[in-house]
């Protein structure tokens, strides 16, 4: 089985962290 493909992005702050939530909208998701 193969993961679907995705954009991954790694922000330093948590600033840039709800930056690309309220960018990518509902369709973001958080990877710890």
């Amino acid at each position: 089985m193969k993961a679907p493909a995705f954009d991954y992005n790694r922000p330093a702050t948590l600033a840039a962290v709800f930056g690309l939530l309220a960018e990518h909208g509902e369709g973001a998701r958080v990877l710890a």
